[in-house]
């Protein structure tokens, strides 16, 4: 995110980021992330991605519906009004 900043906004956009709560890399997740992989050919990042909302009872809003499409249990494309989970 900060990669793409205009000169002068970097500051702005990491106390942004702050401000968001982190969820930590547990055993749990880790073995989500392994599952998600293994069983449903996820690509490690995705799945390290989506592995902590699942553990957390969280949806996952991204638009990356490439990797993410809407049928994947807790996944949620923010731009789109109907059909949402």
């Amino acid at each position: 995110m900060l990669v793409g900043c205009r000169e002068g906004e970097t500051s702005r956009v990491q106390d942004w980021l702050e401000s968001f709560p982190r969820l930590p890399l547990d055993e749990a997740i880790a073995a989500e992330t392994v599952r998600l992989h293994q069983r449903c050919g996820h690509k490690i990042p995705d799945a390290i991605i989506l592995a902590p909302a699942r553990c957390s009872d969280l949806s996952l809003a991204t638009r990356i519906v490439k990797d993410f499409p809407l049928e994947l249990e807790g996944v949620m494309h923010p731009y789109r009004l109907n059909d949402q989970r």
